[in-house]
């Protein structure tokens, strides 16, 4: 019979790790995890694991053979952003995802502050003028 071990997000931010008793799977926890970063919680017949060690935990479950069941949140991975785009975004002070009226709205408003007519700064300008052709490049037929 295959050993099939449950993980878990606890309340408390830490992994819970559940399964029928079998030695390879409680040692293979106990090599793979250091003591200080898991627990037996007796009354609930669980293991606590610290959630930094989570794919150390799965891997470990594998090679002994447990089939593990993960059950944690599915949580989105940070998109990256090409940094000509982060640096016309910190310039705007937007997000990467901003739409079209606040990125020109946000300009609008720096270049009120800032257009050398009203006694802004010309590199400043400049910055702003191409950090909102640089988003426009990044974003054109974007929806």
């Amino acid at each position: 019979m295959s050993v099939v071990a449950v993980i878990e997000l606890g309340a408390d931010d830490r992994l819970i790790l559940r399964s029928r008793y079998e030695p390879t799977l409680v040692d293979a926890l106990k090599q793979a995890i250091p003591y200080a970063f898991r627990s037996w919680d007796a009354a609930a017949k669980v293991w606590r694991i610290d959630a930094d060690w989570a794919d150390v935990l799965v891997q470990a479950l594998e090679d002994c053979g447990v089939t593990v069941s993960d059950r944690r949140p599915v949580t989105s991975q940070p998109v990256a952003v090409a940094s000509p785009l982060q640096q016309a975004c910190q310039c705007l002070f937007i997000t990467p995802d901003a739409p079209m009226e606040v990125v020109e709205a946000a300009f609008k408003a720096l270049a009120k502050r800032h257009h050398p007519d009203v006694g802004g700064d010309t590199a400043t300008m400049q910055s702003l003028n191409e950090a909102i052709h640089t988003f426009k490049a990044f974003n054109e037929g974007a929806c």
